[in-house]
């Protein structure tokens, strides 16, 4: 038996010796309940770290690539309003590898309550070849000098892109 096994029972005796039996109850008792909650702490953390792995692992979305750090130009078109051009420079990005989808949109708008821009602000630039004669005509004077292809159609949102006659489907 190793010496500070010994000189660890025997200072547990001389403390306990001074108790009456109930006390050394309550004591054991005590030290018990101690163990069984350091036990449990330690099987909740076990159960929160598989809980997150598996969470993870059910994430659900798609892969995201690394876009690296570059220097491009910008501009230069003069049909999309913007005849002069502007270099930019990026830092590394991520990018979903693929577009997200309005089923996508759908479920992160219903489990995060988002709310678009174009939701708040109660309407939104559409490009002028997909609108319907009739909202083209409601929206007649929404249109963007430097930009007459785009027009600010009140109503248009995620749900209806190209204003009130409109629906993802």
């Amino acid at each position: 038996e190793h010496w500070q096994s010994r000189l660890c029972r025997r200072r547990v005796s001389v403390f306990m010796s001074g108790m009456g039996p109930w006390s050394r109850v309550f004591l054991l008792l005590a030290l018990f309940c101690s163990l069984l909650c350091i036990a449990n702490a330690g099987d909740k953390k076990k159960k929160k770290k598989k809980t997150q792995q598996t969470e993870e692992k059910e994430k659900k979305g798609p892969k995201m690539v690394k876009i690296p750090a570059r220097t491009f130009t910008m501009g230069g078109d003069a049909y999309s309003g913007a005849p002069k051009t502007k270099d930019f420079s990026l830092q590394n990005y991520y990018i979903d590898e693929t577009p997200v989808t309005n089923k996508d949109f759908r479920a992160f708008v219903k489990d995060t309550k988002y709310k678009t821009e174009a939701e708040n602000f109660g309407w939104s630039f559409v490009l002028n070849s997909s609108l319907s004669d009739a909202v083209r005509e409601e929206n007649q004077e929404a249109h963007v000098e430097n930009a007459p292809h785009w027009v600010a159609v009140v109503g248009a949102y995620w749900r209806r892109p190209e204003g009130r006659d409109s629906s993802l489907e």
